[in-house]
């Protein structure tokens, strides 16, 4: 079970430290293969993988991100007790790993030594995104497919084969829809550092949203306000490696 939830990780002799990678709406965790090159050997990186995608294509999406948070955590506790350990969100999967940190801190009493968000407005901020007034899992063919081609870069031949753009579509609405309904209770405070990305043309949200997450912890913050939108996981990835290197092996 775990070669299926842990996938296209990179594991060294030389590692000390954890990072465990929950992908943002519609992703994967092949969509971080290139993170390899910017982190140090010292760092093994275990990115996540959700239902309904890659190897796990025929199991269930649980029906909310605190559900799915907490069944990732059990099922990979075994690891995540290994050494010291740090989650990194993208985008919404930034929900998903501050669900993740609490519940592992309520059931097994243990907590990340750092967590990093990217471009995600801060929990208790309700911040469903919309694609021309309408909410992503409501879109319609044609409105799904013009948000894919302004926000994905897939190949024209993607957009030719309708089993591969109706597989993804169930995907992306999924996903957004437990976004969209997801349901802050309260602003429990992470026993770990807070380090935040955010890009200043981000479209999908303000730097405000972003700096809400200083409010979850006590540990220490920090707020990087980085040149570009909401998909600076991709274009600012060694700027935000630098800093993840930082913050954990010092």
């Amino acid at each position: 079970m775990m070669s299926n939830i842990i996938c296209n990780e990179k594991v060294s002799e030389k590692g000390r430290f954890n990072l465990f990678i929950f992908p943002c709406s519609g992703g994967t965790a092949s969509s971080y293969h290139g993170w390899r090159e910017h982190l140090s050997d010292e760092i093994n990186i275990y990115p996540v993988q959700y239902p309904m995608r890659e190897k796990r294509a025929r199991d269930a999406m649980p029906e909310s991100i605190k559900l799915l948070a907490r069944s990732l955590a059990d099922d990979c506790i075994d690891i995540i007790k290994e050494k010291n350990f740090a989650f990194l969100g993208d985008c919404s999967g930034s929900l998903v790993a501050y669900e993740a940190s609490v519940y592992l801190s309520e059931k097994y009493g243990i907590s990340p030594e750092a967590l990093f968000v990217v471009s995600s407005p801060a929990p208790d901020i309700s911040n469903p995104m919309y694609y021309k007034n309408k909410l992503i899992s409501q879109l319609d063919d044609d409105g799904f497919i013009s948000f894919l081609k302004e926000n994905m870069s897939f190949p024209d031949e993607f957009y030719e084969n309708k089993f591969a753009v109706e597989y993804y579509k169930k995907i992306v609405k999924t996903d957004f829809k437990m976004v969209e309904e997801y349901e802050y209770s309260s602003k429990i405070k992470l026993g770990c550092r807070l380090s935040v990305f955010y890009g200043k043309d981000d479209p999908y949200m303000s730097e405000e949203q972003s700096e809400g997450w200083k409010n979850y912890t006590d540990h220490g913050f920090d707020h990087y306000i980085l040149d570009g939108g909401h998909n600076i996981f991709e274009t600012h990835p060694k700027e935000i490696c630098k800093e993840i290197e930082k913050a954990i092996l010092g």
